[in-house]
This record gives structure tokens, sequence and C-alpha cells, in this order.
């Protein structure tokens, strides 16, 4: 972020008069508020620099070279009792807690020890239902990860 152009801009307060503007229970989070303050007024960079791990179909990113992981859910790879994220997410946390937080180590969960069906079933159909809305954003880029997209 470009604090400097923030403050500059007062985004602070367009974020509150955006806040005021619409109905509180329409803005779930600070990306919420700072999309509805922003209008029409950022650009959109290629997945690849967020990519949505929860949100994003896990499937696609064998396709993409993935920059940086947001893991927007429950699921963080230092803390994900279920065992559903990928283990080299796991063992990267590992390794960097190991390092600087070695005392909370022990609390990155191990991989499932046995999948479900109907999970993956359910996981295969959602991935399916999002296909689209994703293919369309990850296409806008035309593949190339350094091309920012402007509002149109």
């Amino acid at each position: 972020m470009d604090v400097d152009h923030f403050v500059s801009e007062n985004i602070r307060q367009a974020c509150l008069d955006a806040l005021n503007k619409y109905e509180i229970e329409k803005i779930y989070f600070d990306q919420t508020l700072l999309n509805l303050a922003l209008e029409r007024k950022w650009a959109e960079l290629h997945p690849a620099w967020n990519w949505q791990w929860a949100i994003v179909r896990p499937l696609f990113e064998v396709f993409i070279d993935v920059q940086i992981v947001h893991f927007v859910a429950y699921a963080k790879p230092w803390s994900d009792p279920k065992g559903s994220l990928p283990i080299r997410y796991r063992e990267i946390a590992r390794r960097f807690f190991s390092v600087h937080y070695p005392h909370l180590v022990e609390k990155i969960g191990s991989p499932a020890s046995r999948l479900q069906k109907r999970k993956i079933l359910a996981r295969l159909i959602k991935h399916i239902m999002r296909s689209f809305t994703f293919v369309d954003g990850f296409n806008r880029h035309g593949g190339d990860i350094t091309k920012v997209v402007l509002p149109e």
C-alpha cells in the first residue's frame, strides 16, 4: 500500500464516508469498505499475487505461478485442525516456526489421516461451480503475472 498516497488522498475519510453512506450490514471486512471507498480507483493484480487459497479453486494452483498465498478462511498453515491444507504449506510454516517460534511448532497440525469421499466430492463440485468466474478473472491478465488491469 502506498501510505503517502493513502494520506494525501484522505482515504481514511473516504472509508468513513462510505461507512456512513452504505448499510452497515453490507460491510463485512475492511476490504469491503476499501472497495466501496475506492470504487474504480484501484487496479487488479494477477491472481498469483493474492492467491486466496480457500476461495480460489485450489485445483487451479497447478496452472499458476503463485507468488503470494492468502489464507482467507479458517485454515492457516499454523492452525489447521482439520488437516485440510496441502502438506507443503504446513511444512513451510513448520520450518519458519522452528527457527523463529520454536515453542509453537507442536501446534502445527498433521495431514488428515483419512480421505473422506463426500468431502472430496463436495470440494470438486465447489471447484467446478466457481471455475468460470476464476477463469474469466485469470484471462483478463492473459497469463501475464506482471500485467495490471485498470478498472473499466
